[in-house]
């Protein structure tokens, strides 16, 4: 009988999730040390522990779903990473030929994994990119350094709800008091630049109206209302004509369709349902120029909560299930 080995060098595969987690949490608190100015080695190590405690907390949660969802399956020896990864090969892969997803991909896919979830692409490109040039280049500046901290703190509350871990188990209940310091001040800052892209679309807005009477404006609004959207939605989104939070223009904006779990399954005559969740994505305005992305919506009242699609997915019709065309038809 052959053996599959549960290892990839000398970790456990069911240990993996766990692992990546605690690696991570020790990276975040080396994070919030403040080295001297003249540590120029500790700032860098800093910077680059700030990409770390992100990179393997995002790899944990894949890991918590499967091992083998981190396998890089274009690189060289992929098949040997995606066979250790689910336990199937027969002997152990050494560590350093494990070839795994980079984190582009790594974010895509924890993203598809939990439902809901969406990490900022601004606050992810912050951390990485001063990831980056602390390991590839040996190179940090204090206030990049700050940002990246104060975006990880966001970002790994995200995370961490996702995985059901607490925050004072991560950062360390020590240190909780000001990770959420920061956190809220990054969404003071976001909430005032937020404030500032409405009055400048609202300025816009004034000085494309003038003197202009009801009548006259109303066509303007109309017209400009009536552009078209993008020519291609692609299936995992939906865009919808909604009011503008700045002005009297609809706005398009932009969802990211998200399946519901099983629990949710609707069971019709012939087929299953499976509801939909829309999470705001970004927000366009054709009339006064209004542009808000994910996590600025995220922030308004109006787009906090994610809300069903009238657009279900359709899923495992009978092979004999014929509609009733009349009650289709409403007749």
């Amino acid at each position: 009988m052959t053996t599959r080995i549960q290892y990839v060098g000398n970790v456990k595969l069911s240990d993996l999730s766990q692992r990546l987690y605690v690696y991570a949490s020790a990276a975040a608190r080396k994070a919030l040390e403040t080295p001297s100015e003249v540590d120029i080695l500790g700032a860098v190590q800093r910077a680059s522990a700030i990409g770390e405690a992100f990179e393997w907390l995002t790899r944990s949660a894949i890991a918590k779903v499967h091992p083998a969802l981190l396998a890089k399956h274009t690189a060289n020896k992929a098949s040997a990473s995606l066979v250790a990864l689910t336990g199937s090969a027969t002997t152990t892969l050494p560590a350093a030929e494990l070839r795994t997803v980079d984190m582009s991909v790594a974010v895509q896919t924890v993203q598809a994994l939990y439902a809901s979830m969406t990490l900022p692409a601004a606050a992810v490109d912050q951390v990485l990119s001063v990831r980056n040039a602390a390991a590839h280049m040996a190179m940090s500046d204090a206030d990049s350094t700050h940002a990246a901290l104060v975006e990880l703190t966001a970002l790994a509350k995200i995370l961490l709800d996702a995985v059901e871990r607490s925050e004072g188990d991560f950062w360390g209940e020590e240190n909780l008091d000001m990770v959420v310091g920061l956190r809220e001040k990054r969404l003071e800052r976001l909430e005032a630049a937020i404030q500032m892209k409405i009055s400048a679309a609202q300025a816009r807005y004034r000085e494309l109206i003038g003197d202009l009477g009801a009548e006259e404006t109303a066509r303007i609004v109309a017209l400009l209302n009536s552009r078209r959207g993008r020519f291609y939605v692609p299936p995992d989104e939906e865009d919808h004509a909604e009011d503008c939070v700045a002005c009297p223009g609809r706005a398009i904006v932009t969802y990211l369709r998200v399946p519901a779990d099983d629990d949710a399954l609707v069971m019709r005559e012939g087929y299953v349902e499976r509801p939909v969740w829309l999470v705001a994505e970004a927000l366009v305005c054709p009339v006064c120029a209004l542009e808000l992305d994910d996590e600025e919506l995220a922030s308004l009242e109006r787009f906090e909560y994610s809300s069903e699609s009238e657009d279900p997915i359709i899923e495992d019709p009978a092979d004999d299930y014929e509609p009733d065309w009349k009650e289709f038809s409403g007749r």
